[in-house]
């Protein structure tokens, strides 16, 4: 009888336990739109940075020293921008600012992959669609990545892999390997994965596999950019603003990019390494021709206009289009070294040089599979050796010739590219001495 009366007891609590735990699971529901296992990370509004603070300890603070936080902070200064060199024509991003980013945890963790796209402030890792729509849907601009497209996928075999962001970006203060930025964000720390940390094991036969030592991964893996009208905008070949006027030249087709050295650093107006330089290796760009008028102040810039990797000082496009006396569309160096704003009898720009600059924008995705929107694949030997090849400038890369030329030619067409997976060599076999056995043996990881 009393094992009955415990047994009952026992029931009863059960049953109190699981009719509580509806009404919470109910009430949840209710209170978080039927969201209930995003419960933690949903939010009605406002900004959620301290209440994270209680549950991500030093996450918040240390989110506002990354590169992320501090470019659109303002915290790190910038050179002007040569894509929007006339301060009146730049492009002004609201989407992330020095009141939102920094004070506002949403800003960058908003998961636009919620349930329920009416209300999307769902706290999450920051997913590649969000990376995209906030900020880096017009690097198709400068790199031909077109992370707003809804075919993405089939340009980027990572993304049709569903490789996102974060997992070779690993943290904040990642910034890959872009290099038009000044040296100081050299400084910030990256956690920029390597290919090879995910491609262990990964080998293209011992000729291939040397060239690692100076050619990058991407150099083979990106061998076309899209070009035309896609979204976020049209990969630019060049800008010319000799007449005051911002005149853009895109890339209407599908094109190649320009393999050039580059180290992981570099000085003033992007440009690539030399080829003997530490560290440098092969890298795919997207070479953006741009030209301006300087008011040739700098004697480094005066020297050498058109190589000089300084930055200068641009004459503001409306000063250029005021210089054009005779109003014929065209300001010709006698024109701007004249002009005179004040109408005193004294020039403004006396000593103004028109530059023509060749910008390196290093390029890092659109790395393609077996199948591609591209409809290329990655690069054999022949497409960069041998007599009819024109995909190398190697007068650029600062070889006389090809470095692969022999006499007589060889025909690279018939070498064979193979790709294989090393398996992990096995542990080794510890010889263990045995009283009255010799050669026995036994593996460790039988231990």
């Amino acid at each position: 009888m009393a094992c009955m009366i415990e047994f009952k007891k026992m029931y009863v609590i059960i049953a109190v336990i699981a009719v509580a735990a509806l009404i919470i699971i109910a009430g949840g529901n209710l209170d978080y739109g039927g969201h209930q296992a995003q419960a933690a990370h949903y939010i009605h509004g406002d900004s959620w940075s301290d209440e994270c603070e209680s549950c991500h300890p030093n996450k918040y603070n240390a989110c506002n020293k990354t590169f992320h936080v501090l470019y659109t902070s303002g915290t790190i200064a910038f050179p002007w921008d040569p894509l929007f060199l006339d301060p009146a024509l730049k492009k002004v991003d609201t989407r992330l600012t020095k009141e939102n980013v920094g004070t506002n945890c949403t800003a960058c963790h908003h998961d636009y992959d919620a349930i329920n796209n009416l209300d999307p402030l769902y706290i999450a890792p920051p997913t590649s669609a969000t990376c995209a729509r906030k900020c880096h849907c017009d690097d198709v601009e400068k790199r031909a990545v077109v992370w707003c497209s809804d075919d993405y996928a089939t340009y980027d075999v990572h993304s049709n892999a569903s490789v996102i962001c974060i997992q070779c970006h690993v943290n904040g203060n990642a910034r890959g390997n872009i290099i038009d930025r000044p040296d100081s964000f050299h400084l910030i720390k990256s956690a920029l994965k390597k290919c090879i940390d995910c491609h262990v094991g990964v080998t293209h036969g011992m000729i291939a596999d040397a060239h690692l030592e100076k050619v990058s991964c991407e150099s083979c893996h990106i061998p076309a950019l899209p070009g035309g009208e896609l979204p976020g905008g049209s990969p630019i070949d060049s800008i010319d603003y000799s007449d005051g006027e911002r005149r853009i030249t895109y890339r209407a087709e599908d094109f190649e990019p320009t393999l050039a050295y580059y180290n992981g650093t570099h000085e003033g107006i992007p440009h690539p390494s030399s080829k003997d330089e530490p560290g440098a290796l092969l890298k795919p760009f997207n070479v953006i021709t741009i030209t301006w008028w300087d008011e040739g102040n700098d004697s480094r810039v005066v020297k050498d206009p058109d190589s000089s990797l300084y930055w200068g000082d641009p004459i503001p496009l409306s000063h250029v289009r005021a210089a054009d006396s005779n109003n014929d569309g065209e300001v010709n160096e006698g024109e701007m070294r004249g002009f005179d704003t004040g109408d005193d009898g004294t020039p403004d720009y006396p000593d103004a040089v028109l530059r023509q600059v060749d910008l390196y924008y290093s390029v890092s995705h659109n790395i393609v599979g077996e199948a591609s929107a591209l409809k290329t694949g990655a690069l054999w030997c022949a497409d960069c050796h041998g007599n009819t090849t024109t995909r190398i400038d190697w007068t650029l890369l600062g070889f006389e010739a090809d470095p692969a030329e022999t006499d007589p030619p060889t025909d690279f067409t018939t070498y064979n590219i193979t790709v294989e997976t090393i398996p992990p060599r096995p542990k080794p076999v510890e010889v263990i001495n045995v009283p009255g056995l010799f050669n026995s043996s036994r593996s460790k990881a039988g231990d």
